[in-house]
């Protein structure tokens, strides 16, 4: 038996590795690029959470013209920068997570690194390298927890 894809695309369905909308029960309904762009908040306690490679095409333009964030703050969320930091802006945040690389062949102290974006009704995640803590929250979301 072959085990499903840990990503829902391929990079040739854009940048976004996997997305959901959360529930606010703990679970969430699968959504392509297509549906994570055109989203908007609606249902209460919905969540858009969506899980992107930021080196793929299109990113930064989504960020910028699809939600709005501001140049300098997608430049930094789409580098190669990755000193941890978090701010806010308005009425949302930004961050620059790091934490030990615990992919399979890795050092420990080649450390990875993720940007997170949110303002309250949708979650951006990117990352450059794999990462293993996105794709453990989403298996347990999936699972419904």
């Amino acid at each position: 038996m072959q085990a499903e894809p840990i990503y829902d695309t391929d990079e040739e369905d854009g940048p976004m590795l996997f997305g959901r909308v959360l529930d606010g029960k703990g679970g969430g309904r699968r959504i392509s690029w297509a549906e994570a762009q055109a989203w908007q908040p609606g249902a209460s306690g919905e969540v858009l959470w969506v899980h992107l490679c930021r080196n793929r095409p299109g990113v930064s333009e989504w960020l910028e013209n699809g939600l709005a964030i501001p140049n300098p703050t997608a430049e930094l969320l789409t580098s190669d920068a990755t000193r941890p930091r978090a701010f806010s802006e308005s009425e949302t945040i930004v961050a620059t997570l790091r934490g030990i690389n615990f992919n399979p062949g890795a050092e420990p102290e080649d450390m990875v690194s993720m940007q997170l974006w949110s303002d309250g009704k949708r979650v951006v995640t990117l990352r450059r390298l794999k990462l293993q803590t996105p794709r453990e929250t989403l298996a347990e979301i999936d699972a419904g927890r």
